[in-house]
């Protein structure tokens, strides 16, 4: 529905299960107003590819629509659409730009609330200019449209073009990352990376892992979302943790294998066998912020 890919003004965001209608009534409303809306209205399953045409028209667009409910975090291609969304902030936000740089990679971002129910937790680990303004819910259309309006008048760069501003090798990794068209990213050459600890790391499965493309992307969203005390630099910590065997340890191996390269600073696991994982999202150009281990870590994944 709406226009193809790259000539969309505005992309839409949105799990079909619970936002179709108020989705479709405000890519109508923005249609009638002249705006051109990208709005996909083809259902996507775990087991399907993450279609090129998306990719696309998230960054070929300068404002994005994200109606966040419980069902939008639970899908792994919302997480995705909202991952490229937020790419050039986290960026910004890992090398420690200059916060107005930063904030203003959110520009056109635009969050539409649940309409019938309390906004999910995760809402709360969207960037701090997110989670502070004043949204209006998903059944507000006419406010929503003011808005989107508004943010299209500004003739913003689109998310492509602000990627592409945070540098050659940051949006290589985000782009190759956010638009493969496989469920999940595929391993990468951990040597290739540099510094993952330890070098002997047991193999990824590969293709053989399956059925964990939900997990995976989330425990991406909470990891690159988490922040900390920036005055006292504690390290962040998120969990995995389940019964006996259900896979806990493979989940954040895997993790490690597809995503590493999203952590410049280094990826170090305390022991060869280790399930607990240290992770450092800064870059390498300063030492003190690049050491994995040190109390600036932005992340540990444990399997228990």
């Amino acid at each position: 529905m709406g226009s193809s890919g790259g000539n969309a003004v505005v992309f839409v965001s949105y799990a079909r299960r619970a936002s179709r209608a108020h989705a479709v009534a405000l890519h109508d409303a923005l249609t009638a107003a002249g705006v051109v809306v990208f709005l996909d209205t083809e259902a996507i399953e775990d087991g399907d590819r993450f279609p090129d045409t998306l990719s696309v028209a998230v960054l070929g667009a300068r404002v994005g629509v994200v109606f966040v409910d419980s069902v939008y975090f639970q899908r792994w291609y919302c997480l995705r659409e909202l991952a490229l969304l937020l790419a050039a902030y986290n960026t910004h936000a890992r090398r420690g730009s200059d916060p107005a740089v930063r904030d203003a990679a959110l520009d056109g971002v635009v969050v539409a609330l649940p309409a019938d129910a309390a906004r999910p937790t995760e809402v709360a680990r969207l960037p701090p200019p997110l989670t502070t303004a004043s949204w209006p819910t998903a059944d507000a259309t006419d406010r929503l449209v003011e808005l989107v309006t508004a943010a299209a008048a500004r003739e913003l760069p689109s998310f492509g073009e602000r990627l592409g501003a945070v540098g050659e090798d940051a949006s290589a990794r985000s782009r190759r990352l956010l638009t493969d068209p496989s469920v999940m990213p595929a391993p990468r050459n951990l040597r290739a990376v540099g510094r993952v600890v330890p070098a002997d790391m047991e193999p990824s499965l590969g293709d053989g892992f399956v059925g964990r493309a939900v997990e995976l992307w989330r425990l991406h969203y909470r990891l690159s979302t988490m922040r900390g005390d920036v005055a006292s630099m504690a390290a962040v910590t998120a969990s995995v943790e389940g019964g006996g065997g259900v896979g806990k340890t493979r989940l954040a191996r895997e993790y490690v294998w597809r995503f590493a390269d999203e952590y410049p600073g280094g990826v170090s696991g305390l022991t060869p066998t280790s399930t607990t994982w240290w992770s450092s999202s800064a870059t390498t150009t300063s030492p003190r912020r690049s050491t994995p281990l040190c109390r600036r870590l932005s992340s540990c994944v444990s399997g228990r």
